[in-house]
């Protein structure tokens, strides 16, 4: 996801939010075209230049994802001559700690899923499975390890969303001409509404600036998860970070990441 716009720009008029349909997947996958997580802009410098390619591959996996019950994708519509535009969006999953274990919490339904009618549903795209090796997801090596690093980093620190009961906020973007217009915050604080009336923490992973504005939303860092790496792939300690180096911040060609967590008040 790109960081919304500190600049303040008008609501765009008419924009609704709701839960995604089959219908929605061609734009949903424009939009994520459009607006790549800075993780993957990291690993994979040449997805811009691959839009058809990538928009393939994010329609085989939406079109599943759209009526996959446990994982709920909610979006924000325009209306643009005469069809529905997604402008952003945001994925969201839910957990339940398992009561037979009482220790580790589950993955369950979030909505039901409505059949699908013909007239509701995306039109088919060729995913020919004879093409060619993907041009777009050439990764640059050095950022692929050190990405490598930062999820073995996540996966030995104490994963508190495995143990207890809560949201997952597993993806969220605004296309870049509508942000800052409080689409990504609008798209967010729906989960917040839900965890705080069902009294849960949510739980969201993620790199690059986005992190700031999910601190600016009462998000805080988990400080055992957090890592930081410059241009050439290569770490930058906490102690760095705390002292002035500035090698890993996206405008110089590194990147940070960590998981956070944001608690209801009356939690």
């Amino acid at each position: 996801m790109h960081t919304p716009s500190r600049m303040s720009k008008p609501q765009p008029p008419g924009i609704q939010v709701r839960q995604a349909r089959p219908a929605d997947v061609p734009s949903l996958a424009d939009l994520l075209v459009a607006a790549p997580d800075e993780g993957s802009l990291y690993q994979f410098p040449h997805i811009l230049e691959h839009p058809v390619e990538m928009h393939k591959l994010h329609v085989g996996w939406l079109r599943q994802a759209v009526q996959d019950p446990t994982t709920l994708i909610r979006v924000a519509v325009v209306l643009a001559e005469g069809k529905e535009r997604v402008v952003g969006y945001s994925s969201w999953t839910r957990r339940e700690v398992d009561t037979e274990s009482g220790e580790k919490s589950r993955i369950v339904e979030l909505h039901t899923v409505e059949p699908t009618a013909a007239a509701d549903s995306e039109p088919e795209t060729d995913t020919n499975s004879s093409a060619e090796p993907s041009k777009a997801l050439v990764p640059n090596k050095a950022h692929t390890a050190a990405m490598k690093r930062g999820r073995a980093l996540l996966s030995s620190s104490p994963n508190p969303s495995k143990t207890t009961s809560c949201y997952e906020l597993g993806g969220l973007a605004t296309l870049p001409a509508y942000q800052g217009q409080g689409i990504a915050s609008s798209l967010t604080r729906w989960g917040m509404d839900r965890a705080a009336e069902e009294g849960v923490p949510i739980f969201v992973t993620s790199q690059g600036q986005v992190l700031e504005f999910y601190g600016k939303l009462g998000f805080r860092r988990i400080e055992s998860t957090e890592y930081w790496f410059d241009e050439e792939g290569r770490d930058v300690t906490q102690e760095e970070v705390r002292t002035g180096n500035e090698t890993w911040k996206t405008s110089s060609g590194g990147i940070s990441g960590a998981m956070m967590v944001w608690t209801p008040p009356n939690v």
